[in-house]
């Protein structure tokens, strides 16, 4: 709500500062309650509740001022751990009573560890093999060229993201080309072939994996640590193209609802693909009706001169047909 500063508003602000100020006089001179009521007051036939809470410059002086702000911050420090969250000991036996033996063995090194971690989201053995690895090598490409941000997308893992958003990693690391046999030869083969999904030439960013498989947390983390959606993949497809694809309706909606409008986004350098031709494509009906709702060009054309119809057609949906 904006203000204009004119003498009436002015007159309205002080008035109900005062009012405030008195209300919450009243609170503190009482016993404590369990509730409290808030006063209300009336503004262009409208009523609003206020709240006025008194503050000033905070400055490290004797006494602190104000003195609650410096409470907080007094409790907030003895909150910070001074010790590792668990052991070396502690971590082996979790490890192998969560993963298994022959899955712990495999992957006892630190790189393997973390990412058995994060894969399952174990928050506390996370943090103590975190904070014995350099702050250089936790972003470090594993042998399928992803980094622990990739990973945590792929499983929706909203509370590992939010431990690596504090080491201030970039959002926008790309997968590094790899070898395609060396997935083969470690083990690390459980995630999907989809050509669309994971392209063995890399170039693929952690909001593309988000949006790929449905992990709306990661995707609206990650957009409010200001990632950049038009950021596009090896196949020039970007993140609403990918969740187009697979039909998370709830993942496009997040995408429109943010600067700039990816409504009709082409995937430029490649087939030219807009986010309805890539929902007709791969039989997404209930997505392909949300972008019809939402304003999405039908006529839309890829490079090809094939509209949404001939697309369906080709990957044999016919239920968009009728």
């Amino acid at each position: 709500m904006t203000l204009r500063r004119c003498p009436m508003t002015i007159d309205w602000c002080g008035h109900v500062a005062v009012e405030a100020g008195r209300h919450l006089a009243d609170l503190l001179a009482n016993r404590p309650r369990q509730e409290y009521s808030v006063p209300t007051t009336s503004l262009d036939g409208s009523l609003y509740h206020v709240i006025r809470i008194p503050l000033t410059t905070y400055y490290p002086a004797t006494p602190p001022i104000p003195a609650w702000l410096h409470a907080r911050y007094q409790l907030l420090s003895s909150y910070r751990p001074r010790k590792l969250p668990m052991n070396d000991q502690q971590l082996d036996e979790m490890m192998k009573r969560v993963f298994g033996f022959r899955q712990a063995l495999n992957n006892k090194s630190m790189e393997g560890s973390l990412k058995l971690s994060c894969r399952r989201e174990l928050v506390t053995p996370f943090i103590a093999l975190m904070r014995k690895t350099a702050s250089s090598s936790l972003f470090s490409p594993d042998v399928q060229g992803m980094t622990l941000l990739h990973h945590a997308c792929i499983h929706n893992r909203q509370m590992i993201l939010s431990i690596l958003f504090g080491q201030k990693p970039n959002l926008n690391v790309r997968r590094t080309e790899i070898n395609p046999r060396s997935t083969q030869l470690t083990g690390f083969n459980d995630i999907p072939d989809d050509d669309l999904f994971i392209e063995r030439t890399g170039a693929t960013p952690p909001l593309h994996f988000a949006a790929r498989c449905g992990a709306l947390e990661c995707v609206t983390a990650l957009l409010a640590s200001k990632v950049n959606p038009m950021v596009s993949d090896a196949r020039n497809h970007s993140a609403i193209h990918h969740a187009c694809a697979t039909g998370h309706t709830a993942i496009v909606r997040s995408l429109l609802r943010r600067p700039p409008n990816l409504l009709e986004m082409p995937a430029t350098g490649g087939d030219n693909v807009t986010p309805l031709l890539a929902a007709a494509s791969n039989g997404a009906l209930q997505t392909l009706k949300f972008l019809l709702k939402c304003g999405a060009t039908i006529t839309a054309c890829d490079v090809n001169n094939d509209g949404p119809i001939q697309r369906a057609e080709l990957k044999y949906h016919t239920d968009f047909i009728g």
